[in-house]
């Protein structure tokens, strides 16, 4: 696997795998539930800490709360004329801005996402989370909307950027890898 040759980032790395909304296997309802074990088995047994998570997923560091969500939220937004922006606001802050003022991870209408209603807390966004990522197809981006530190690391199979999230200063910052043709 890819990261035999990475002994000390294996050993001080844990890794999170969780269902996009393109994955196999995977129906369009949310949340999902994780990836099963037996298509990760290879993996853990190259790298022990390894996590599959549940989309969306919360993790605690220390005291912050962190919020993962991997959703083309652009597209849905804009197909359900959600996304109206005022000239002073980017599309991804419009989006950011409409998800925490709700307190939802799912603004749009239930014709174009169907939830599943007994889980639909998982879906809360109250308490504010410390950091909100949303995994989405859009451009990387980073934005901070009152106290929450909001992000979208775009895709890093297109174009090798990544986000870079600092928990000792809640800050956030883009980097990439050369991606070779």
């Amino acid at each position: 696997f890819f990261v035999k040759g990475f002994k000390n980032l294996v050993e001080n790395s844990t890794f999170i795998f969780m269902p996009g909304p393109d994955d196999h296997g995977m129906n369009s309802i949310i949340p999902r539930p994780p990836f099963p074990e037996l298509f990760f088995r290879d993996l853990k047994e190259a790298a022990p800490k390894v996590m599959l998570a549940p989309n969306p997923c919360r993790l605690r560091y220390c005291a912050q709360e962190m919020v993962l969500f991997r959703q083309d939220l652009h597209v849905r937004m804009r197909r359900s004329a959600q996304a109206a922006t005022n000239k002073n606001q980017s599309y991804f802050d419009h989006i950011m801005t409409t998800l925490l003022h709700q307190g939802h991870l799912c603004p749009a209408p239930l014709q174009g996402q169907p939830i599943h209603w007994e889980l639909d807390h998982t879906l809360y966004l109250y308490p504010t989370p410390d950091v909100l990522v949303l995994g989405d197809n859009a451009p990387v981006t980073s934005s901070n909307h009152h106290g929450c530190v909001c992000m979208c690391p775009g895709s890093f199979s297109d174009r090798g950027t990544f986000m870079v999230y600092r928990p000792s200063t809640q800050t956030a910052e883009t980097s990439s890898i050369p991606i070779q043709s």
